[in-house]
């Protein structure tokens, strides 16, 4: 647009020239707030764009107007004086960090700077909204609280808008673990934003964003220590809960340790969703036997046990369940009950229960106190609630039962669904009969006599 126009003096010929605008300032149409000035002659790093300060109100929360604005460069009125600009949706850290300059080829000599910010308080409400913000592309995390006991749920963090090719570095510096959410919509690991995901005490993890509104991780569930080696993430303390999976403690750690399991509790692994890989390690240092379970909700397997059943982690024993696909755990475990010693007192015929005949990783005995009148039946539970009550079954796997009475009066014992007797199952009067039990597939097992007080 044409300002003034001046003339030339007289010693040459008159010619008009125009003077062109050489400053226009962009405001916000809502506050008034300015939000960026152009130069028609500017030169420099920001072209003709030159960013005025907002606050970091402004840069959470931008106006439509500021949305809009796919040219300007806003920059945080505070230190880290971190520059962002719009992506259409949000705003997002500008290419190159704070001098906001894109890389498009060509040879960078001498090291290139990010931005940084240490210090940093993770928030205490351990939500999305209560997080802190993160301004900074190196970001370190020097103060946060301990989660509560038997959990990993931290203060929090929650990272700037994602932008095509941005990448954030978080350092957990502090001795707890910290969570880390999304801005807005945004996903990390395909979780929800206001979920995130939990960084370990003394870790560093690196966000990367291929697509506007999604991140990656690397090194989430890995930390480091003083002694070199590297470090996953701890859940100690937990108290095991519920009757089933639904009810079940949830655990979110690596490493699992269960300090209190009345009878009849258990736990539930992390999701297998996306994670063929994924070694969980569960101690129960509990009173009681545990049913451990897939994640609440998952129709996930173990050792191709459905998930409302489960398998039992005894007393005192370490599981480690791997995810070898979605869907499906294995677990390798050794009790250190190898026997032991169960009762039935019934006088006259009855179903033996699974606990009866389970217990023992390598022998089990069963005594039948009860001084019945007559020859009687004890039959044997089904295979399936057998399965349920042992200590992390698998198909092939074998144990030795023996049975044994002080009545007078002979005692035989009869199938149930899913068994196969070989032998004979006559258990003599005031003697014993052992048999081998095998485990044929998760849903049959095989009952061989194997010899008795009788000889036979």
């Amino acid at each position: 647009m044409t300002i003034f126009s001046s003339f030339r003096s007289t010693v040459n010929p008159f010619q008009p020239r125009n003077w062109r605008q050489p400053i226009r300032m962009l405001v916000d149409t809502v506050t008034g707030a300015p939000v960026g000035l152009q130069n028609f002659d500017g030169t420099g790093p920001d072209g003709i764009w030159t960013p005025v300060d907002v606050t970091a109100a402004q840069i959470s929360s931008p106006s439509a107007a500021m949305l809009a604005d796919l040219n300007s460069t806003f920059r945080l009125n505070a230190a880290p004086w971190t520059r962002y600009r719009s992506n259409g949706t949000t705003l997002v850290l500008s290419d190159g960090g704070g001098g906001g300059l894109p890389l498009t080829g060509g040879t960078l000599t001498g090291l290139l700077y990010e931005t940084a910010a240490v210090g940093i308080v993770a928030g205490t409400t351990r939500t999305q909204a209560g997080a802190t913000a993160l301004t900074a592309e190196v970001n370190r995390i020097d103060t946060s609280t301990a989660p509560a006991v038997g959990t990993t749920l931290g203060d929090g963090v929650v990272l700037m808008g994602s932008g095509a090719g941005l990448d954030i570095t978080v350092i957990n510096n502090s001795g707890n673990p910290i969570q880390i959410y999304g801005n807005g919509t945004d996903t990390i690991d395909g979780a929800a934003g206001s979920i995130g995901v939990t960084a370990m005490a003394r870790s560093c993890v690196i966000f990367e964003c291929a697509a506007s509104g999604a991140w990656s991780s690397d090194g989430l569930a890995v930390g480091y220590s003083v002694s070199g080696l590297q470090t996953v993430v701890p859940q100690d303390n937990i108290t095991a809960a519920g009757t089933g999976q639904s009810t079940a403690t949830q655990l979110t750690g690596s490493i699992n340790t269960i300090a209190t399991a009345a009878a009849g509790t258990g736990v539930a692994l992390p999701s297998s969703t996306n994670s063929a890989g994924l070694s969980v390690t569960v101690q129960n240092n509990g009173a009681n036997p545990v049913q451990v379970y897939p994640f609440i909700g998952a129709s996930d397997t173990i050792n191709g046990i459905a998930a409302a059943i489960g398998v039992q982690l005894h007393n005192g024993s370490i599981g480690v369940f791997n995810c070898t696909a979605a869907g499906a755990w294995t677990v390798s475990s050794v009790s250190p009950i190898a026997a032991s010693y169960n009762t039935n007192a019934a006088t006259s015929g009855t179903t033996l229960t699974a606990a009866n005949i389970t217990g023992g990783q390598q022998y089990v005995v069963l005594g039948l106190t009860g001084a019945n009148g007559a020859p009687a039946n004890g039959q044997l539970p089904t295979v399936a609630s057998m399965i349920a009550a042992m200590h992390s079954p698998t198909a092939g796997s074998s144990f030795e039962l023996r049975i044994i009475q002080s009545s007078a009066q002979p005692w035989t014992i009869t199938t149930n669904t899913g068994w196969t007797l070989t032998g004979s199952m006559a258990i003599p009067a005031s003697g014993w009969r052992d048999f081998i039990v095998k485990m044929n597939s998760l849903t049959t097992a095989t009952l061989q006599t194997v010899g008795s007080s009788a000889g036979a």
